[in-house]
């Protein structure tokens, strides 16, 4: 597996993808402004590197050497220690050399993403940090990290969640200028009947949360935690019960086809279905079927 992360060199002005030994998890391209990859190699040496997008990397293996300097600043030599993180802000040329053998969730995350956070969308400019103990970002690795395993159970729209909850922390945190956090206000009525209306009539679409922040006219952040305040649950936990209660009723009530049924519940194929609603529900779809539906001349009554 390639990476798909380029960087510009900064004395040619050539762009040129980064080179780990191995690529062993990488995203499919299904979150807004943010990428994910895991990377497993021999630390190496990277000169005069400017990156597109803000790099945010978790160290999950051994702790390494690291030695970092970002133009206009000094240099730093120490140990890059395991569950630390290290941000790259985009367009400020670096050098790095490891040595070790480094294994870390390598995030790329868009600038427009981070300036939703900034008051008046101002652009927000990351302080590079190197082996920083910042336990959120780590679990927000790991968390990104599972939900690619794990096939993306409940769409893009988890995923979308977190890259926002990074962004407002990013924005908050390591920013020239913090944000400050906004108090999280349930939706109106009128918003929640909106939002309600449009998640169940698509219910078998590819749900994007800003595509809900934009019903409301609210950024991603502040809609999902005004979401979450209103329902009690974030916006993909309400999907993903929607969905299997939505698959329930057409294993119970009709004969359609279990592909079928996982297409109109908005899963991506009939293994993805029957993966998740296992997980939620605790039995297979078939069995379900055979244990609820009327038309089973089998079922036990």
């Amino acid at each position: 597996m390639q990476t798909a992360y380029e960087y510009v060199d900064a004395r040619t002005g050539q762009s040129a993808a980064f080179t780990p030994d191995a690529v062993t998890l990488q995203d499919h391209n299904r979150w807004s402004g943010l990428r994910l990859e895991q990377w497993e190699g021999n630390a190496g040496e990277v000169n005069d590197v400017v990156l597109p997008r803000h790099g945010v990397i978790v160290n999950i293996g051994e702790t390494t050497h690291t030695t970092v300097r970002w133009s206009g600043r000094r240099r730093l030599s120490g140990l890059y220690r395991t569950g630390t993180t290290m941000i790259n802000p985009e367009r400020l040329p670096y050098d790095a050399d490891g040595r070790g053998y480094f294994r870390g969730l390598v995030m790329a995350v868009a600038p427009e993403s981070l300036r939703t956070m900034s008051p008046g969308q101002a652009e927000v400019e990351l302080v590079p940090q190197f082996s920083v103990d910042d336990p959120f970002i780590a679990s927000v690795a790991r968390v990104l990290a599972q939900d690619v395993r794990d096939n993306y159970p409940a769409g893009p729209m988890y995923g979308e969640a977190i890259e926002a909850a990074l962004n407002a922390h990013l924005a908050r945190h390591y920013a020239t200028r913090s944000a400050a956090p906004a108090r999280a206000e349930g939706l109106s009525e009128i918003e929640q009947e909106r939002v309600r209306t449009y998640l169940l009539d698509q219910l078998d679409e590819d749900l994007r949360l800003a595509d809900l922040a934009r019903l409301v006219q609210l950024d991603v952040h502040g809609f999902a935690r005004r979401f979450k305040r209103t329902f009690g649950v974030p916006p993909h936990q309400f999907v993903l019960r929607a969905r299997i209660e939505r698959a329930k009723s057409l294993l119970r009530d009709t004969s359609a086809p279990l592909v079928d049924i996982a297409l109109q519940c908005g899963f991506s194929s009939h293994s993805h279905f029957a993966t998740v609603f296992r997980r939620q529900v605790g039995v297979r779809p078939r069995d379900y079927r055979a244990a609820t539906n009327w038309r089973n001349p089998l079922r036990v009554l």
